[in-house]
């Protein structure tokens, strides 16, 4: 996709259209062709979907905990990682950990008018056709509230979706999107939340060279976070009362054309405190106490830290690289859409 200046505007005509467009139900005059106004709606999915087999990626290696001998033996960390096949559109959540199907009622739409004879891709001119649309949910349909309709088939559209569309109230981090000032597309500009309990599952779709048709839009959403959890494998039985994800970026932009982030390099800590039980196979950072952070390159401080007291025995702080020992450089990430879990448990 061309970039820099070359997204320019179609021309007047087509202005007019779109605001001729919105008032009406029935029939309106697209350059000169007239012909029956369609409404824009979408069928909305997300990539994996339910009933989608997670693909697991095997245990890979182990990293030692700072201070984890015991006479049972020595603690350490391992990491799985699986598909985040949630559907961001169904069953709502007190907070939208990994969002689902029904979780979400709204989400935010920009579109984009060039030629039909052009292809998204190729296209040197585009109009922005519908800055920050709001779709709403009416049973199994979704469409633009107010109603937006399709341009004559002289044009396309591409559309670029995300949700939510804000963090709500929260004491910190912030979700803004503008349009980028060289290309003139959608960017969101996010910082992570340093409460897990005010973190959000971010998700995006983007479909291109779309034209007029009674048949609704295919959109399918991906996960653009990176959803971090932790339990126990085989523990001396205990209690956690806090874990911290440390030397982590925490600010970035999503660019919704390019489907990619640009990241901060200032790191940050993440922290949950509260009475977790240690035993054998249990989770504890999982549900709604999953983190909602980041995809990104772990640097050489990532770690994290667990308080942790042995039934009988006396608290300790134990830290370990999230770096994998065994892992290459171009291993050590974090990838959006996945689920990290982090393994507390003895060593084999």
């Amino acid at each position: 996709m061309k970039t820099g200046n070359s997204r320019k505007i179609i021309g007047t005509a087509l202005c007019l259209c779109a605001a001729a467009i919105v008032g009406c139900n029935d029939e309106s005059d697209f350059e000169g062709i007239t012909g029956t106004t369609s409404g824009i709606g979408f069928e909305v999915t997300l990539k994996g979907g339910e009933g989608a087999v997670a693909q697991t990626r095997s245990t890979l290696g182990t990293t030692a905990f700072e201070g984890g001998t015991f006479d049972s033996g020595n603690l350490c960390l391992r990491t799985t990682v699986t598909e985040n096949k949630e559907n961001p559109f169904t069953a709502a959540k007190s907070r939208a950990t990994t969002l689902t199907v029904s979780s979400l009622s709204t989400f935010s739409v920009y579109a984009y008018a060039y030629s039909s004879e052009e292809s998204w891709n190729n296209s040197p001119e585009t109009n922005l056709y519908i800055e920050e649309g709001t779709v709403t949910q009416n049973g199994s349909l979704w469409a633009f509230d107010p109603a937006r309709y399709w341009p004559s088939t002289d044009y396309r559209l591409a559309f670029f979706a995300y949700a939510p569309t804000s963090l709500g109230d929260v004491a910190d981090g912030s979700l803004e999107v503008s349009l980028d000032v060289t290309s003139n597309l959608p960017q969101i500009a996010y910082t992570v939340p340093s409460s897990y309990d005010e973190q959000k599952d971010l998700v995006v779709a983007t479909v291109t060279d779309q034209t007029k048709s009674e048949s609704s839009v295919s959109l399918e959403f991906n996960h653009i976070l990176t959803a971090v959890q932790l339990k126990c494998g085989s523990v001396p039985e205990g209690t956690i009362s806090s874990i911290s994800f440390s030397g982590i970026q925490g600010q970035g932009t999503y660019d919704l054309a390019k489907g990619s982030w640009t990241l901060e390099s200032e790191t940050t800590t993440y922290e949950i405190e509260g009475t977790f039980t240690a035993t054998d196979n249990t989770k504890i950072l999982t549900g709604n106490y999953t983190l909602m952070l980041l995809p990104q390159r772990l640097g050489e401080d990532a770690a994290i830290t667990v308080t942790y007291t042995p039934d009988g025995g006396e608290e300790k702080t134990l830290k370990a690289n999230l770096r994998q020992t065994d892992l290459t450089d171009n291993e050590q990430e974090w990838e959006p859409g996945k689920i990290v879990t982090y393994i507390f448990s003895q060593e084999e």
